[in-house]
């Protein structure tokens, strides 16, 4: 483990981590063509056929997200019965001016 790293959570496998990096991509560029600043919160749905493990998901979204527009934004993901994959539902943003009110300057994309 590197120094000053947090040790990893024992089910945060490299599927999760391959999804944080995808999740990432699709964002940062989604918040660049919208001319957004800063990505405050990822909103995902996951279905049954994600097979997804929620700790290392935000484990590893943490990790990926340093140093990004999105370093410091929420995830949240709720987990649903219905029979499909993970799905990017919503993306909230500040504009670029970053202003202080950050609920007035809030959006989604």
């Amino acid at each position: 483990m590197a120094p000053g790293r947090p040790a990893c959570p024992r089910e945060a496998h490299v599927h999760e981590a391959g999804i944080a990096d995808s999740i990432l991509d699709i964002v940062v560029a989604r918040a660049a063509e919208a001319g957004a600043g800063r990505i405050t919160a990822i909103h995902l749905e996951a279905g049954v056929l994600a097979g997804v493990s929620e700790e290392a998901l935000r484990f590893h979204w943490e990790q990926h997200a340093v140093g990004t527009p999105a370093e410091g934004a929420v995830l949240h993901l709720v987990q649903t019965e219905e029979p499909t994959d993970l799905r990017l539902v919503a993306i909230d943003v500040e504009d670029a001016a970053g202003a202080a009110d950050e609920a007035a300057t809030s959006r989604r994309t």
